[in-house]
C-alpha cells in the first residue's frame, strides 16, 4: 500500500506548502452517506486560524467535494500555484484530483467503483494517503466511518484491523495522522444527497433553529473531530476547552464569513449558493408519513443510500447532464429525528427530485418504524 500511495502522489504535483503559512490540518474521512463532517470541519479549523489544504474525490452520493461543485463557478480542479493562491486567501482550498494533481487517484477510485472494490480497506489507504503525500505537512485527523456503506469496515472490528493498517502505511510514509471511528450504520445526520447536505449546511452557519436533534448531535461529533485536528498541531490543546469554543464557533456565526471568503476565491458566491438552495426548494417533494403512534425509527440507511444513488444516475441520463448540474439531485431528508415521539400520519421523511423526473418505486420503508419505548441515546463516536 506503501508504494501504490506513493505512485498516486507522484502521478502529478506535489504542491509545496508555503512555510510562512500554517499550521495545516485537514479531517478527510473514508467516504459514508448522509455525514457533513468533511463539509463543517474544514470551516470550523478554518475560522480558529488554522489552514486546510484538502484534495478529495467526489462521493457516489454527497461527498464533500462534488456538493460544493454544485455551487455555480465552484472550481474544484485547482492546483500548484492557484492551489496555494486560495489557501492563502481563505485559509481552506479544497480540489478533486485532476490531470495535474494526483490524476492516478481518480483512475485507481474509478476502477474500484467499476469493480466493486471501494470497500477494499487496503485500497481505501492508499488513495486517502496518496491524497495527503501530494501536499507534504498536512496532518490529517481521519474520519473513520465505520459500517456496511463505508469503505473502511463494516463493524467495529473490521474497522480496527483497517485503523492498525491505514496507522501504519501513514507512519512509514512520514504522514501525521490519527483516526477516529465515527458510526456510518444509521443516519448520522438528516441530509442524504447533494442539495440536502447544502441546505443542512447552510441551516448550520446561519445558525438556524430548525436543525433536528439528530444535526445537533452530528455538530458536536463535527466538533469533537476538529478538536482532535488542532490537537495534531498542538498537543498541549486541552479537549474540552476546545470543544466548547468550537460549539461557541457554530452557534456565533463566526464561520459564516470564513465559508463567505471561500467559495468567493474559489470561484463562487454565496449569491450562487443561494440560487442553488431555490431550486432545492422548488423540486418535487415525495413525503412518508409515521405508519403509527410512538417513538420513531429511521429506515435502513443502506436501502436509502442504494435508491438515491440509482436515481441520481437516472435523473443525470435523463437530462444528460453531469452530476454537479444542481438541476439534476436526487436526495431524502429526514424530517424528525430518530426517537422522536410522532403522531400516526406526521411527516417523518421526503424524498426530493427534480420536477419532470419520473422515479423508479420508492421503498415504502422509508417511512421507518415506530416503537412503543424510547430508543437509546446516539452515540456516534465509536471507542
Amino acid at each position: 500500500m506503501t508504494r501504490i500511495a506513493q505512485s498516486i502522489a507522484q502521478s502529478g504535483n506535489i504542491v509545496d506548502l508555503p512555510t510562512d503559512l500554517g499550521p495545516y490540518v485537514d479531517v478527510p474521512s473514508t467516504g459514508g452517506p448522509a455525514s457533513m463532517s468533511t463539509l463543517v470541519c474544514p470551516v470550523l479549523l478554518a475560522t480558529t486560524g488554522l489552514f486546510v489544504p484538502k484534495l478529495a474525490v467526489s462521493g457516489s452520493v454527497a461527498g464533500g467535494i462534488d456538493t460544493m461543485a454544485v455551487i455555480p463557478g465552484f472550481d474544484s480542479k485547482i492546483g500548484g500555484e492557484k492551489f496555494i493562491e486560495i489557501l492563502r486567501c481563505a485559509n481552506i482550498a479544497h480540489a478533486e484530483p485532476s490531470a495535474n494533481f494526483c490524476p492516478a487517484d481518480r483512475s485507481l477510485v474509478k476502477a474500484r467503483r467499476e469493480r466493486g472494490m471501494m470497500a477494499n480497506s487496503g485500497l481505501a489507504a492508499a488513495s486517502l494517503l496518496g491524497k495527503k503525500l501530494a501536499i507534504p505537512g498536512t496532518a490529517a485527523l481521519f474520519d473513520f466511518r465505520v459500517g456496511p456503506e463505508g469503505n473502511i469496515g463494516r463493524d467495529v472490528h473490521e474497522a480496527e484491523q483497517a485503523e492498525e493498517m491505514f496507522l501504519k502505511v501513514g507512519a512509514s510514509l512520514g504522514i501525521h495522522v490519527a483516526t477516529i471511528k465515527t458510526d456510518n450504520r444509521v443516519f448520522p445526520c438528516s441530509a442524504l444527497g447533494r442539495l440536502e447536505s447544502l441546505d443542512l449546511l447552510w441551516g448550520i452557519l446561519n445558525n438556524s433553529n430548525r436543525l433536528l436533534s439528530l444535526d445537533q448531535i452530528h455538530m458536536q461529533t463535527c466538533c469533537a473531530l476538529a478538536t482532535e485536528a488542532r490537537r495534531l498541531v498542538n498537543g498541549r490543546l486541552d479537549t474540552t476547552s476546545s470543544n466548547q469554543e468550537l460549539l461557541r464557533l457554530l452557534s456565533s456565526g463566526a464561520m459564516l464569513k470564513t465559508f463567505d471568503t471561500h467559495l468567493e476565491v474559489q470561484g463562487a458566491s454565496v449569491d450562487g449558493l443561494t440560487e442553488v438552495l431555490e431550486i432545492y426548494s422548488q423540486q418535487v417533494v415525495f413525503p412518508f408519513y409515521s405508519r403509527g403512534r410512538g417513538y420513531w425509527s429511521p429506515p435502513d440507511l443502506g436501502l436509502a443510500k442504494n435508491w438515491v444513488k440509482r436515481e441520481q444516475k437516472r435523473a443525470q441520463e435523463q437530462r444528460r447532464s453531469l452530476g454537479n448540474d444542481p438541476r439534476v439531485q436526487v436526495g431524502l431528508r429526514l424530517i424528525r429525528a430518530p426517537g422522536d415521539f410522532v403522531q400516526e400520519g406526521e411527516t417523518v421523511v421526503e424524498v426530493r427530485y427534480p420536477a419532470g423526473f419520473s422515479p423508479l418505486a420508492v421503498p415504502q420503508d422509508f417511512a421507518g418504524g415506530i416503537v412503543d419505548h424510547p430508543i437509546a441515546s446516539i452515540k456516534q463516536i465509536l471507542q
